[in-house]
């Protein structure tokens, strides 16, 4: 998460990859939702669909990571890269 909070920019944060995939589509679907919520903090999309059709809380494997969608979250933007402390995303 610390690599992630130094250097993503957020104008990657909804860069689509393999299979249409964005980065929050792969933190969800291995269940990272620690990675979920801080990419949510900094506006990644919900709606995007992967090549599947699925959106990334649709690959959500674990409740855990699913209730990261359903709960607020609270928006933060730099307008250049991730900032949060550790405590904010634990």
């Amino acid at each position: 998460l610390k690599t992630v909070q130094r250097t993503v920019k957020r104008s990657e944060i909804d860069a689509i990859g393999i299979d249409r995939k964005t980065a929050l589509h792969i933190a969800a679907m291995y269940g990272y939702a620690d990675l979920c919520r801080l990419l949510l903090r900094y506006r990644a999309s919900r709606t995007i669909r992967d090549d599947d059709g699925h959106t990334p809380e649709e690959l959500a494997p674990d409740e855990a990571t699913r209730n990261v969608f359903k709960n607020p979250v609270r928006l933060v933007d730099d307008g250049n890269h991730l900032v949060a402390t550790s405590s904010e995303i634990e």
